[in-house]
């Protein structure tokens, strides 16, 4: 997948938009509230958000990049350390 295509821009919006949710409830959520059976809901959406993120690692090791020399590389066993690095 290229790594300007519209659906990996999407995606990075998702992404960023998800993020700070998460900026916002875990820290609220740690301040405020404890996890209890009544907060399904709001467990059901955290559990649904962590999915996403996990997904997001796996959808970057199949992203092409632009490499250091500036050419767009899609190697398979060059990605996850491109990004580990």
């Amino acid at each position: 997948m290229l790594h300007y295509s519209r659906f990996r821009c999407t995606w990075d919006w998702l992404i960023l938009v998800l993020t700070y949710y998460t900026a916002v409830m875990v820290p609220y959520n740690a301040a405020f509230k404890g996890k209890t059976v009544d907060d399904i809901g709001q467990l059901a959406v955290d559990s649904v958000v962590d999915v996403v993120f996990f997904v997001d690692v796996l959808l970057n090791c199949h992203t092409s990049f632009v490499t250091t020399s500036g050419d767009v590389t899609w190697s398979r066993g060059q990605q996850p350390s491109e990004f580990l690095l």
